[in-house]
């Protein structure tokens, strides 16, 4: 739904809170509009506008905080109250690059997911041992596009295949992409969304 800026997790006040920042208010409508309400690992996401404008920088920890985290550690710098925060305004996650893209792309939580960037010889079996493999649930069927007809000016590279897949239900999609997004299949980084499309 756009570009995340910071991730700050609460983890002070209430298991399962965070604040995220989007790149722009527009990202931040659609992220809100397309996943509050997600059905996801048995809770409904709640996702509401915070109060705050943007994700501050940590304040400087206590004396010592600091001292057994490594710099990149991947949980991010805890700030004095304990509560970490990640910087992705350079991660290579972000991949909407231009307005247009971010909208075209973006749909609600539905059970269908549109998967690109998978590697060209990966079958439908080889997709679903992909999810199996990351714990999470495996989609009933699969449908592959023929990208043999590219349009000129069009960046997705033929080597690679997209598709749809779809799950009995919108809670297993959900939990689909939140557990296997960016997994690397062969040497290529897996991208799932969720799409208003079906498979017939």
């Amino acid at each position: 739904y756009g570009n995340v800026v910071k991730i700050k997790v609460i983890s002070k006040m209430k298991k399962g809170i965070a604040l995220v920042q989007m790149q722009t208010n527009m990202q931040a409508d659609l992220a809100q509009q397309s996943l509050h309400h997600t059905p996801l690992f048995g809770q409904l996401l709640q996702v509401a506008y915070s109060k705050h404008a943007y994700i501050a920088d940590g304040r400087p920890p206590y004396p010592g905080a600091l001292d057994n985290i490594p710099m990149d550690s991947p949980d991010g710098v805890p700030d004095d109250l304990g509560n970490p925060t990640k910087d992705y305004s350079n991660s290579p996650l972000n991949r909407f690059t231009r307005p247009s893209t971010t909208l075209k792309n973006c749909h609600r939580h539905s059970n269908v997911l549109y998967f690109s960037n998978a590697p060209l010889p990966v079958s439908e079996d080889r997709l679903a041992a992909v999810f199996a493999e990351q714990g999470a649930p495996v989609p009933r069927q699969v449908k592959f596009f023929d990208l043999s007809s590219k349009r000129p000016g069009d960046t997705q590279a033929p080597n690679k295949r997209v598709g749809l897949a779809d799950w009995d239900d919108e809670q297993s999609a959900a939990e689909a992409a939140a557990l296997a997004n960016n997994v690397m299949i062969d040497g290529c980084t897996l991208k799932l969304s969720f799409s208003s499309n079906t498979i017939h």
